[in-house]
């Protein structure tokens, strides 16, 4: 596949992922919406990166720390259920985005440490 063409393919499943939510929020079905981002979208765009280039090593490793990278999400997602309820959705959504960055930071100076298993 040439690069042109891989790079369109990725513009298309980002295209894709977009229209999904838009179309699931007007059927009301916001519990979807929910599962969409999860749709390996970003994560599929590194991988074929890596498995265009021969990189197997750096596949593995990218894996490994997508798996790990569900620690800042469930910190996101859980600050959001539980503070909405107590302060303004935007509040809630701004402390989310802070505990995401904050375990997002703990967690790639972990890995750098070699503290996490995973690292080939």
């Amino acid at each position: 596949m040439n690069v042109i063409a891989h790079y369109a393919t990725l513009g298309v499943i980002g295209g894709v992922v977009a229209m999904s939510l838009a179309y699931l929020a007007r059927l009301n079905l916001y519990f979807l919406m929910g599962l969409v981002p999860l749709f390996p979208a970003f994560a599929l765009m590194a991988h074929t990166l890596l498995a265009h280039e021969g990189n197997v090593t750096g596949l593995r490793m990218a894996a490994a720390f997508g798996l790990y990278s569900l620690i800042p999400y469930a910190t996101y997602l859980s600050s959001i259920v539980f503070l909405s309820q107590v302060m303004p959705a935007l509040a809630a959504i701004a402390v989310g985005l802070l505990g995401w960055f904050g375990t997002a930071a703990l967690l790639v100076m972990a890995w750098n440490a070699g503290l996490l298993p995973g690292r080939v």
